[in-house]
């Protein structure tokens, strides 16, 4: 009976692993989005002050949200 209660165990944290990774993707896809959004939100001359063009976005959004 102890081995059937530790794999029952074993695998809800196993479950709980993958849902709070899921989470986390979706937090970050939001933040990532969100980021985007208000970069695109910038004038081309604010963009040029951070260093930034148009074409390169979403992948500052990306760099931001890893980094965050």
């Amino acid at each position: 009976m102890a081995t059937i209660a530790r794999a029952h165990g074993a695998q809800n944290f196993a479950v709980a692993g993958w849902f709070a990774r899921t989470l986390d993707d979706l937090r970050r896809a939001r933040l990532e989005r969100q980021t985007y959004a208000e970069l695109s939100a910038l004038s081309d001359r604010e963009l040029d002050d951070l260093g930034l063009t148009r074409a390169t976005l979403r992948e500052a959004a990306r760099s931001a949200v890893e980094a965050y």
